[in-house]
């Protein structure tokens, strides 16, 4: 899944406006879940979240889906990596999102790695760091926290959108143009994965896309 990433990378709420930086973010979190239409009388009964996001991810892939409804499914899906199970783990991002907000990229960095530490297994605690220390321009740092949440997250498109922006900036288009297009695979809605494909194809192959 990530083996282009093996020589470079070391395996170390609410208020969801805050949904990081591009090209990490999740577009129109707020509100969005909320306008999304009523489950279907037999979609009723109560789902697990693994069931649920299989659910949701399959409903991007379906040809019938239109950007409008997409821009909902994305919302509802960026809720459900938030939830860590945990009030104090989810106050951690929090914080770390405000600060990531406010500019306050190291405040951010030690929110984030506070929560890696206590939840290792968490994904959107990875991703986030990656978008901070994308942010910061520490690009190091984040290629090997965007590369654990894709393994602790294969579905996170906006992870892989956000590998293909750091190995674009690292001068690495091949690889970028391979995330960028896995994160299409996944949800052919994500506007940042569309935008990197259409740029890096002209670069890598020579074509326009």
């Amino acid at each position: 899944m990530v083996l282009f990433l093996a020589a470079g990378f070391s395996a170390q709420a609410q208020d969801l406006e805050l949904e990081g930086v591009e090209p990490f973010a999740i577009p129109e979190m707020e509100g969005a879940a909320a306008e999304a239409p009523p489950p279907a009388a037999e979609d009723a009964a109560p789902q697990t979240r693994a069931e649920r996001l299989d659910a949701l991810f399959a409903q991007l892939l379906d040809p019938a889906m239109t950007e409008a409804a997409a821009t909902r499914v994305q919302a509802q899906i960026g809720r459900l990596w938030s939830e860590s199970g945990s009030d104090t783990l989810d106050l951690l991002l929090l914080r770390g999102k405000r600060a990531v907000r406010a500019g306050e990229l190291d405040k951010a960095k030690a929110h984030f790695s506070r929560l890696i530490a206590f939840a290792p297994e968490f994904p959107e605690g990875w991703s986030s760091r990656a978008a901070a220390a994308y942010a910061d321009g520490d690009f190091g740092r984040a290629l090997a926290d965007v590369g654990r949440a894709v393994e602790l997250e294969p579905r996170h498109f906006a992870a892989w959108s956000g590998l293909g922006a750091i190995l674009e900036k690292m001068d690495r288009p091949q690889e970028a143009l391979t995330a960028f297009r896995k994160a299409l695979e996944i949800n052919p809605f994500s506007q940042t994965a569309r935008d990197g494909v259409k740029r890096l194809e002209r670069e890598v192959d020579g074509r326009d896309a």
